[in-house]
């Protein structure tokens, strides 16, 4: 019984030193209307080979009208969630990381769909995702800033190396 314990120990001590040794990257965005994101995530030495999904803004996305013309019975509206503000994109190099922070916009077709009347055209939102800066930081080298961007957001990070 004392040996299962000290493995246990031995073993849960090993993973957090683990732990402890990955990357990590904080990050918070703030708009000009004061709607925050914030994020950290934990930098994995395999996932520094490989590029990552972007992460969009932690707030609810918004419900869009879309219509398609060729239902069962004529034309069927539904509708799309789709995600505005801003939002990050981690691209790992080969001794750097880049940190494109990205904006979420929607071109919303819904007073194309509300005035459609006899005539059905299949119409849809469309989302868009802008580049609006993209930072690169040393693999190797911790980094705190604060930038202020073009489009008037606020962008503070803390890369922290294993």
């Amino acid at each position: 019984m004392m040996e299962f314990r000290k493995l246990l120990l031995m073993s849960s001590l090993f993973m957090s030193s683990q732990v402890l040794a990955q990357a990590t990257l904080q990050i918070k965005i703030e708009t000009p209307e004061g709607s925050q994101f914030h994020t950290q995530q934990i930098l994995e030495e395999a996932s520094l080979k490989s590029q990552s999904k972007s992460i969009s803004a932690q707030t609810p996305p918004a419900e869009y009208q879309a219509i398609r013309c060729d239902g069962p019975w004529g034309a069927v509206k539904y509708t799309i969630s789709l995600s505005s503000g801003p939002g990050i994109k981690i691209l790992y190099g080969e001794n750097a990381l880049y940190l494109q922070v990205l904006e979420y916009s929607v071109d919303s077709k819904d007073r194309s769909i509300e005035s459609m009347g006899i005539q059905c055209i299949d119409t849809q939102p469309t989302q868009i995702i802008n580049a609006i800066t993209e930072i690169e930081l040393t693999i190797d080298k911790e980094t705190i800033e604060k930038v202020e961007l073009n489009n008037g957001y606020t962008l503070e990070y803390h890369y922290k190396p294993s």
